[in-house]
């Protein structure tokens, strides 16, 4: 079940809530572009804070553009990428992870690439089971240098769990295959 979708242990509770006119206006106006109901909308937007945000925000989270993103890494070499890579992925998701789950796991790091697909959209995230192993299917838009990035992340965060998944890439994509020890 994707993220954010209720379960059957996910009930659902009736609160009331005041807000501003122009909150309540923008809001309705997005959930018509989106065709869906309004309480939909707000509760998307309440469990990405509770799920993502308010986590991202304790490290200081910034949101920008994909095209800002795209930018920094065209401005830098394929071996700062790499190193920014490897460095962003060992020191911010252990952290997020531990204050959302109190432990590093495999489980918990595949889940946190999916909050980094579903929240901080990123690049979007598929897993399939084949043959015994999990593969995971990170695919962006930010070309070459994305992958590079994004593979070098990776990796620091499996290893960060003493896991070492086989890690391929392409121009816009970044493959894990996890195989059963």
């Amino acid at each position: 079940m994707p993220r954010g979708a209720r379960s059957e242990t996910d009930r659902t509770v009736t609160r009331s809530f005041r807000i501003s006119e122009r909150a309540l206006k923008s809001i309705e106006d997005e959930a018509k572009r989106q065709n869906v109901g309004v309480s939909t909308l707000i509760n998307q937007q309440l469990v990405a804070y509770s799920d993502f945000d308010k986590y991202f925000r304790r490290l200081g989270l910034i949101k920008i553009s994909a095209a800002t993103f795209e930018r920094l890494l065209l401005a830098a070499s394929d071996s700062e990428i790499e190193k920014a890579g490897s460095e962003a992925g060992s020191d911010t998701p252990r952290s997020m992870i531990l204050a959302k789950y109190g432990v590093l796991s495999l489980d918990t790091a595949i889940d946190y690439l999916r909050m980094l697909s579903e929240f901080a959209h990123l690049f979007e995230f598929g897993m399939v089971e084949q043959g015994g192993r999990q593969i995971i299917t990170l695919v962006h838009n930010l070309r070459p240098k994305g992958s590079i990035f994004f593979e070098n992340y990776v990796k620091a965060l499996f290893d960060s769990i003493h896991f070492s998944p086989r890690i391929s890439s392409t121009a816009h994509s970044v493959v894990v295959e996890i195989t059963p020890e």
